[in-house]
């Protein structure tokens, strides 16, 4: 029976078959409740005013998709191909390892009122530069300025990111390791 509920107030679950422990159906439902249920966007502001295309809305769009990638043991992305995406989409999406997504999360540094990666030292009157890599919390060093542990963070998450793009044998996913790469290198010599 098909549901006549719409998901996360927008999404169309057109299917007749059961759906609750479906993987497709959660990658989907969690999609749309990153984007359009208020609570969540609170605990995670970064998907403020992020939308799903409207053809994603109809859940069998969305599946018919999602057959074609490689998905298993994957996380969807919206930002990896497009630096600051804002829109969840076939042309802008694809499916990465966790391990790559963490990297390129801001996750742990969205509540801070710092640059990303920076801290205030315990004696308030220098800063602290920390990175995240496979789940190893790394500390870069302790600086001046607030843009010097910035820039520290930017140089260390470029090299990181650079070296997954190194041994990355998809093209597309390759290209865009590369891009991000680049955007933290840019920022780092933009913070010095």
């Amino acid at each position: 029976m098909k549901s006549t509920a719409l998901i996360a107030g927008v999404g169309n679950y057109d299917k007749s078959e059961n759906h609750s422990t479906d993987k497709i159906y959660i990658i989907w439902k969690h999609m749309l409740q990153r984007c359009y249920v208020p609570s969540i966007q609170i605990k995670q502001p970064s998907y403020k005013n992020v939308k799903v295309c409207n053809e994603w809305l109809t859940y069998s769009t969305f599946e018919k998709w999602v057959l074609t990638q490689d998905y298993k043991n994957k996380e969807l992305d919206k930002d990896i191909l497009v630096i600051k995406n804002k829109l969840y989409s076939a042309d802008t999406c694809l499916f990465v390892t966790r391990k790559i997504n963490r990297l390129l999360s801001p996750f742990g540094y969205t509540h801070s009122k710092h640059l990303q990666g920076v801290t205030k030292s315990k004696c308030g009157k220098k800063f602290v530069s920390k990175i995240s890599i496979n789940g190893n919390r790394l500390n870069l060093g302790t600086y001046i300025s607030e843009e010097q542990a910035h820039a520290a963070y930017c140089k260390s998450k470029s090299k990181a990111i650079n070296d997954l793009a190194i041994i990355e044998t998809n093209n597309t996913l390759k290209t865009a390791l590369l891009n991000w790469s680049k955007h933290y290198k840019d920022k780092s010599n933009a913070s010095k």
